[in-house]
């Protein structure tokens, strides 16, 4: 099957909210269990479906630059955690005006389990320098936004999406954040940011 036809099996049972980049909301009944089956987890791009060479690149304040391959990730040891994903904008459709960004009803919310490696364990093996801040995120997709961007001088043409974490929560073992290959015991999608993501647990979301 071809990616198209892959990723329009895996939407078959999912509310739409834009075509393009691909929004879509968990169907109400997905909601009633534990776990939201995969294929009815909701979905949130910022741009279309991204090509991905499988490697993490981590370098800037760190003593040892790394590229870790996918394979590389799983030959680690492998956590799991639950974790409920919500978009910031849910319930959007309400508001009255209606403000911009995606007209999201009630059900851009779903509950995975993920599994992936620690993010402290994989920065152990870096070495951050004393003096590093932030650990930046940016994912493969990027494009031309659809949206006029919040800052007069952004060029919409070519934007990338971008996050950042306070770099003494992302080496805190407790803080729980991953670098997630599986969601709920399969190999991600491409529709949730295949092939590996940022699971950052009572945080702002996170780039693939």
């Amino acid at each position: 099957m071809t990616l198209t036809q892959n990723l329009d099996a895996a939407r078959a049972g999912l509310v739409m909210i834009n075509p393009a980049p691909y929004n879509a909301e968990a169907p109400p009944g997905a909601l009633d269990a534990d776990i939201t089956p995969t294929e009815l987890h909701y979905v949130r791009s910022n741009f279309a479906v991204p090509a991905h060479d499988g490697r993490l690149e981590i370098d800037g304040a760190v003593d040892n630059p790394t590229t870790l391959t996918l394979d590389d990730l799983r030959s680690m040891p492998a956590h799991d955690a639950v974790v409920t994903l919500e978009c910031a904008g849910n319930g959007r459709l309400e508001m009255r005006p209606l403000p911009t960004g995606e007209p999201w009803g009630d059900y851009a919310a779903s509950t995975a389990r993920w599994t992936g490696v620690a993010l402290h364990e994989v920065l152990k093996q870096v070495m951050p320098q004393a003096d590093g801040v932030d650990v930046r995120f940016e994912g493969a997709d990027h494009g031309a936004y659809h949206l006029t961007p919040v800052l007069p001088d952004t060029d919409r043409n070519n934007l990338s999406f971008v996050s950042a974490l306070p770099l003494a929560d992302a080496i805190d073992p407790a803080a729980g954040v991953l670098i997630a290959y599986a969601m709920n015991g399969e190999p991600l999608g491409p529709d949730h940011g295949a092939p590996f993501r940022v699971i950052v647990p009572h945080c702002t979301p996170s780039p693939r």
